[in-house]
């Protein structure tokens, strides 16, 4: 009815435009969030170094038992933490230049990685343990991320043909 209205009226309208900015970049990048990684890369890193392996069937307090044979658990653990790299790596890209680029770029990179493992010969790269099918769930977990990868790469494609299709309107 008087001034209070209108306000409340303008808020509401710059809410929505910024809304309809933002959609055509990728959220802000922030420093605490970069710092987690760099903690999270750093605990990872000293697993690797300590146990030599990423990745466990059990670990006792007296000594651990790997899941791989030794070439592949020292493979398939460099292959994470590159993951972790890659990514710390592309956020701090997006502290410079924040699109969807980046993202796009980094997804690639992740299914190639993720189609090597698939092709990747792993019969014989599982030690005896009572897994009820290693290779099963190895792959299903493979193909779960290469499903993410894939649906994410199709959401940022999107996002740019929409950020681009805006420019050309």
């Amino acid at each position: 009815m008087g001034n209070g209205d209108n306000i409340l009226e303008l808020i509401k309208a710059r809410r929505s435009i910024r809304r309809y900015q933002k959609k055509g970049v990728p959220k802000e990048p922030r420093l605490v969030y970069l710092v987690l990684m760099i903690l999270g890369f750093c605990a990872v890193i000293f697993v690797y170094l300590k146990y030599r392996s990423l990745f466990f069937a059990s670990l006792g307090p007296e000594e651990w038992e790997p899941l791989f044979a030794p070439l592949e658990s020292t493979l398939f653990s460099l292959l994470v933490i590159s993951f972790f790299g890659l990514e710390i790596i592309c956020y701090v890209i997006r502290f410079f230049k924040n699109t969807h680029w980046v993202n796009l770029a980094k997804n690639g990179v992740y299914l190639i990685v993720l189609l090597f493992i698939i092709n990747f010969p792993i019969t014989e790269a599982f030690t005896d343990y009572s897994i009820s099918d290693p290779l099963f769930i190895a792959y299903g977990i493979v193909r779960v991320l290469v499903f993410i990868l894939v649906i994410d790469s199709i959401v940022i494609l999107v996002n740019l043909v929409r950020s681009s299709w805006k420019k050309w309107i």
